[in-house]
């Protein structure tokens, strides 16, 4: 693949499992792709939520532990020299982001999650603006350019 998105945590959080054990199987996950491939990586964090005692057995988490397991995230990012995309973040804890039953993402809350995901991409990845260059140059302008030079 040219590129790995990973989203992992959230019910590894709400189901009582333990950081360091979350961890060591997410580090061996991302290594283990990065030594079979050379695609570009993306740890997406665990997107926020407001109800935890629903769905058991994932019912064990909190917002608490929702943001340590986030911050773990992001430094074994860094650890493992791959992009990270704070989700959570980009929703900015905002309940109207997050479904009726206050565990998932509703549609804004899924089209802000992914627009952080692609705002990772184009920040780090320059053929994105190359392609798009590229490609401009293929379509059919949609107003008179003669006319903007006038002005």
């Amino acid at each position: 693949p040219d590129l790995v998105l990973i989203s992992f945590g959230l019910n590894d959080a709400r189901g009582g499992t333990l950081l360091e054990s979350f961890l060591q199987d997410l580090r061996h996950i991302v290594l283990d792709i990065k030594e079979r491939s050379s695609a570009l990586m993306v740890l997406i964090n665990a997107y926020y939520m407001k109800s935890f005692d629903q769905y058991s057995p994932f019912d064990r988490g909190s917002l608490e532990l929702s943001i340590g397991f986030n911050s773990a995230m992001r430094e074994l990012a860094l650890e493992c020299d791959v992009l990270y995309a704070d989700v959570f973040e980009a929703q900015g804890m905002a309940p109207w982001m997050v479904d009726p039953d206050g565990v998932h993402a509703n549609n804004l809350g899924h089209r802000v999650i992914a627009n952080r995901i692609f705002e990772v991409l184009a920040q780090n990845c320059s053929v994105l603006a190359q392609s798009a260059v590229e490609l401009r140059k293929t379509f059919k302008p949609w107003r008179d350019e003669s006319v903007l030079r006038r002005r």
